[in-house]
């Protein structure tokens, strides 16, 4: 079977790309979601901060997709993808070499 020929373009290799990686973005998001509030309140954060961390988490989905939308239209898609997969490895690298003092 052909996958770029299909009727609908459902087995496009960019589309299972897409698929694959919002996959993962969903099976990991919810580890930091519930490990961020007991790391708050390990560093001595009250109740009116631990609901900031919480409400600050959720917010940033409020507005980051239209800021990210202006962005991608004006640059292209593949830039800003390609820039975004930059900086997530470039995170994800320094979080891995980094150390800090342990308190």
């Amino acid at each position: 079977m052909d996958l770029e020929n299909t009727a609908t373009g459902l087995g496009s290799c960019p589309y299972l790309s897409l698929l694959l990686s919002s996959a993962v973005a969903d099976a990991v998001l919810p580890i930091f979601y519930i490990f961020i509030p007991i790391f708050a309140v390990k560093l001595g954060a009250n109740a009116l901060e631990l609901g900031l961390v919480g409400g600050v988490s959720y917010g940033v989905y409020s507005f980051m997709p239209f800021v990210m939308g202006h962005f991608s239209d004006r640059a292209g898609g593949k830039k800003v993808l390609h820039s975004c997969l930059v900086w997530t490895t470039l995170c994800c690298f320094f979080t891995l070499f980094h150390r800090c003092k342990s308190y």
